[in-house]
């Protein structure tokens, strides 16, 4: 079962202006549905500057954010399937990596050491250059310290980088699979 995580950062400000106190509201741009997150950046001084809602995968509710959905191929030719997203949930048991491809084929799931959980999709390619760039999670409170996707030698491989030992239990649903690390 994927629960919705929603992180509010919120924050009632009072302001000293030259003229007087100024009282500075938050008040969000639109509701909050369901599956949806919402970040509040705050600076050095309290000041909250930006809203961002988060725009990224969530699995089994918003499948495609508009990039890489498909594979194209010349006709006749076999199509490769393509890891479009990596991205992380925190869970109330477990901490959560997903990997999102175009299309399954064959995977591996491997645990060369107690500090590594390492995938590996045959004949896959990471094509695009945001989804090759790590993913820190070390802020958490989990054993995940960080997520990386690259291209290898017959396929992609996303590494989970544990900062403590951790057992883990996997499935695939769909062209998603799940990664359950112990917290």
């Amino acid at each position: 079962m994927i629960r919705s995580t929603l992180f509010l950062l919120a924050a009632c400000l009072l302001g000293a202006a030259s003229a007087g106190a100024q009282e500075l509201k938050f008040s969000p741009s639109a509701p909050i549905r369901d599956g949806e997150v919402v970040e509040i950046f705050v600076d050095e001084k309290g000041d909250i500057y930006r809203e961002l809602r988060y725009h990224g995968v969530v699995p089994n509710q918003r499948d495609d954010i508009g990039r890489i959905t498909r594979t194209r191929t010349k006709k006749g030719k076999r199509v490769s399937p393509a890891v479009t997203w990596v991205g992380f949930q925190q869970q109330r048991f477990a901490s959560r990596v997903f990997v999102q491809t175009t299309h399954l084929t064959h995977y591996t799931i491997t645990k060369p050491d107690p500090s590594r959980i390492v995938i590996l999709i045959d004949d896959a390619k990471v094509p695009a250059r945001q989804t090759r760039r790590p993913l820190i999670t070390s802020q958490y409170a989990t054993s995940v310290s960080a997520v990386r996707a690259k291209n290898v030698k017959g396929g992609a491989q996303v590494t989970i980088h544990l900062s403590r030992p951790a057992g883990y239990l996997y499935k695939q649903e769909g062209r998603y699979i799940f990664i359950d690390v112990e917290r």
